[in-house]
């Protein structure tokens, strides 16, 4: 999907990778993975589907950055529709299997995508969805330009445990896994279930009443499924070239045991894709694949972000050797996100970079998974790294108080809703506030390190750090808690990064308790609106009784002052006229 970076080693090692290896890449499959969950509490099912094809077989197949950034749908009209086994009499077809591209290989001639479609189920019952059709890649042991078949089986009916409907575990695998041959690998089918369901695994087969494999059941021979983790051994020392893989994905009610396919299991679904067993240099050892380092996001991290947000990240890998340099870092994108070409990192030549943004929508609210792989021109890959990334609308968990215990050194903090441990690792930093150096960090996910139960959580500094430090603070990283619910992420805490927030004294205590929450000041509000009523209407009444006292006072000396006026005027009459007889009617008026 992007332009890597060679140096002569690795243009070299490439070419005769390309010649050996993809001379014989014809025909147009190359895998597919399914899923559902339910929209409402009726009969209506939203079906996804992560599909890839040779890139080139047609024009609707071909992907390139722009065609990512169109989101348009595409897809050969030859790839069939997906159809509905027991609706009717006879198979209903559901929809066809368009996708958006999400994610392409120029140098594997690859193209892969996303798509969906809703569907109306009957009854609230069990279904089976059916996919069909020809032309896995030629060259693939057993399975050459073999036919495929995928099943996916649909239960509607409520669950035992809560009463709703159900929703399918999911897998993120890229469309090609390499392996290097005489090396020994692990392979992590990473799943997550929106329920938080036990999941297993096991192989596809054509016993179960169904063909869930088409041509290439049990065509990865010699690699062992561990059913129970969900992850395939192989050591890579037999056959070279490609192999088809076929595997059912199924969820339980925890608890439910035993745990047997075609007894209790709620759901499974198909997963499919091709795995390349390759000869590298023969001076390259098992242990020499590239890495991702910082700042590449850690593994298993949960990400929560709400609609419209952007999320952005930057991918950083290290190859061990300069002079083969490295050909991509290669996703399994979500739809919409974006990524950059392969560049050095920080001007080395063994470190090299991609950026990727996503800005998700409102129809994107739920759980994703997002997971990427670092390939050196030796063909050489890294580990899977993957990072979920929850999209929602609910309340993240804020921290309301903070306190620490001097006799036991114990930190505690509250938080504002009933939280849980994360899966991945997130920490919380402990500094010195005179010297702002780093002295420990505690990392949450550890039940060892850090005690969670309902809305608080603390942990305990060991001696060495209280005894030689006065002052503390801690830096906290988002989602060091999340919200309660079933699902493997919940709503991640924010990140706290003001050193002045959550500053203690390692012989006083808290030198700042902790913010009041936004709920609690809800609740006060019609306190504090009561008493600024009180305080207005109190003012008020002393500032119109102030008035009518002043009315009162002036009406009484001005009546005072026309008696006296009065009094004058008649006097000076007497002693003009030397008599006077008042108008008692007008004296009246005028005192009035």
């Amino acid at each position: 999907m992007t332009m890597a970076i060679w140096p002569i080693g690795g243009v070299i090692a490439v070419m005769c990778f390309l010649l050996t290896r993809y001379q014989v890449m014809s025909t147009h499959f190359r895998g597919v993975h399914m899923w559902w969950n339910s929209i409402d509490e009726d009969r209506f099912v939203n079906i996804y589907y992560r599909v890839a094809w040779k890139r080139d077989w047609r024009d609707e197949t071909y992907c390139d950055v722009k065609t990512i950034a169109s989101t348009k749908l595409i897809g050969p009209p030859a790839a069939g529709y997906t159809k509905c086994v027991g609706c009717e009499e006879n198979l209903v077809v559901i929809g066809n299997m368009l996708y958006r591209c999400t994610d392409y290989s120029a140098l594997e001639n690859w193209s892969a995508g996303i798509g969906n479609h809703s569907y109306n189920f009957p009854s609230n019952g069990k279904f089976i969805v059916s996919w069909q059709g020809r032309g896995w890649l030629d060259g693939v042991h057993e399975g050459h330009d073999a036919p495929w078949s995928v099943i996916m089986t649909v239960d509607l009916r409520p669950r035992k445990d809560t009463a709703r409907s159900n929703n399918s575990p999911r897998s993120v695998v890229p469309p090609i896994i390499r392996l290097q041959y005489g090396c020994s690998h692990v392979i992590p089918l990473t799943i997550t279930d929106p329920d938080g369901d036990v999941i297993r695994c096991r192989w596809a087969t054509r016993t179960r009443g169904y063909d869930e494999c088409g041509g290439i059941c049990g065509a990865f021979r010699g690699a062992y499924l561990n059913q129970d983790n969900c992850t395939l051994v192989y050591t890579a020392d037999q056959q070279k070239g490609y192999f088809a893989v076929a595997i059912q994905i199924e969820d339980y009610i925890p608890g439910s045991t035993p745990y047997i396919s075609d007894v209790n299991s709620l759901s499974s679904v198909p997963l499919q894709f091709l795995v390349l067993v390759y000869q590298a240099n023969s001076e390259v050892p098992c242990n020499s694949k590239p890495e991702l380092i910082y700042p590449t996001p850690r593994a298993d991290i949960c990400i929560t972000l709400k609609p419209d947000d952007t999320y952005t990240a930057k991918l950083v890998a290290r190859v061990r050797n300069g002079l083969i340099g490295l050909r991509d870092i290669e996703t399994v994108s979500l739809l919409g996100m974006n990524k950059s070409e392969v560049s050095y990192y920080n001007n080395s030549r063994t470190e090299y970079y991609v950026d990727v943004t996503w800005h998700p929508t409102e129809s994107q609210l739920g759980q994703h998974v997002f997971c990427f792989t670092a390939i050196d021109g030796y063909n050489i890959s890294s580990d899977q790294r993957c990072v979920y990334i929850l999209v929602t609308k609910d309340k993240l968990p804020k921290y309301i108080k903070f306190d620490y215990h001097v006799n036991s050194h114990q930190v505690i903090l509250e938080f504002d809703q009933t939280i849980k441990r994360p899966l991945g690792s997130h920490y919380i930093y402990v500094y010195s506030k005179s010297s702002n150096n780093h002295l420990m960090a505690v990392d949450s996910s550890r039940s060892d390190m850090v005690n969670i139960r309902n809305k608080s959580l603390s942990f305990t500094l060991p001696d060495n750090v209280t005894q030689t430090e006065t002052q503390l603070y801690l830096i906290l990283e988002s989602g060091i808690v999340q919200s309660y619910s079933n699902a493997r992420c919940g709503a991640s805490s924010v990140e706290i990064k003001d050193p002045n927030m959550l500053l203690f004294d390692t012989k006083e205590g808290p030198l700042n308790p902790g913010p009041i929450s936004n709920d609690d000041k809800k609740d006060y509000t019609w306190l504090i609106v009561a008493i600024v009523l009180l305080v207005v209407l109190f003012a008020t009444g002393v500032l119109i009784a102030i008035l009518i006292y002043k009315r009162k006072s002036k009406n009484r000396y001005s009546r005072k002052e026309r008696q006296e006026q009065y009094t004058r005027s008649v006097a000076s009459k007497v002693a003009t006229n030397g008599a006077y007889e008042p108008d008692f009617n007008d004296i009246d008026v005028k005192f009035r």
